[in-house]
């Protein structure tokens, strides 16, 4: 068996093991099994547990197989985009850039939208956010009810900052100008609940308040940064041209982004020594 297809992913580490009670709904990403059903477990493996009165449930690390590799090969081709997750994909924290790390969504997302967000709006939106609606570990679906959804899209009843430009001037076209969003997460840097609020009063072109619409939902998706040195067609750039479908380069980065749920801290020093370890073994 070649090296390519039995590399175990080399920064799974032991991870202290959780006994305080754990919503599996919020961690629906993780399969907890039995340990009854694990005669030969090697405690090594275990990364999480939850204690029961009469049995223990194990969460077992991931091992990153060789269909994963050939997935994340796919993402890479361009190392622009390599690149590019780099620059925007972490979020900044406090000791140094090194130590800045990713966050996701653990959970499917169940989109509620507004009824007063204009239905021309609303239909548009959901054909551009098709294409990754059903990536890997990211699934996206409806919902009509807001008791059924962990994500909302709504119109403000309150009026939104309006940030200025270069020349100190009110610039309404600036992605968070009348538009924001929030995002609740657990202790390990996963998604479960988000709000986008839109002013409506104040972004009254459709045009605009559809690019506000989806730049904010992709930037939502992982709390990417945004930037200028983006292709102008990037959701991640800040002179986001509202391209009518969503391009292959955003696609390619959510892609990477959501290559498995990490299950651990995941830095950008991290991701840097396993695309230096792995990227070579692409073109094997």
């Amino acid at each position: 068996m070649s090296y390519r297809y039995t590399i175990i992913l080399f920064f799974l580490v032991s991870l202290i093991s959780h006994t305080q009670s754990i919503d599996l709904s919020i961690a629906n990403r993780k399969q907890f099994v039995s340990v009854k059903s694990l005669p030969e477990l090697n405690p090594n493996d275990i990364s999480e547990k939850i204690i029961l009165p009469e049995d223990t449930l194990v969460y077992i690390k991931q091992k990153f197989t060789s269909a994963d590799l050939d997935y994340y090969c796919k993402c890479i081709e361009n190392e622009e985009i390599a690149n590019s997750y780099y620059a925007f994909a972490f979020t900044k924290r406090q000791k140094g850039f090194q130590n800045d790390r990713v966050t996701q969504w653990n959970a499917d997302i169940i989109l509620f939208i507004d009824k007063k967000i204009p239905k021309n709006v609303q239909k548009d939106f959901k054909k551009f956010i098709k294409p990754i609606s059903n990536l890997k570990n990211l699934k996206i679906n409806y919902s009509k009810d807001p008791l059924n959804s962990n994500y909302h899209i709504i119109a403000s009843d309150t009026s939104l900052k309006i940030y200025k430009n270069d020349k100190d001037s009110l610039d309404i076209e600036h992605a968070l100008s009348g538009a924001t969003y929030q995002l609740i997460s657990d202790s390990n840097d996963k998604y479960y609940s988000a709000k986008l609020s839109l002013d409506i009063d104040a972004t009254q072109d459709s045009e605009l308040l559809l690019k506000k619409m989806k730049q904010l939902f992709f930037l939502s998706l992982a709390q990417f940064q945004i930037g200028s040195r983006n292709q102008n067609d990037s959701l991640l750039s800040l002179d986001y041209n509202n391209s009518e479908n969503i391009s292959s380069y955003d696609i390619a980065i959510l892609k990477l982004h959501y290559i498995r749920i990490h299950d651990y801290p995941f830095t950008k020093k991290d991701f840097s020594t396993f695309y230096k370890k792995l990227k070579p073994l692409c073109s094997e």
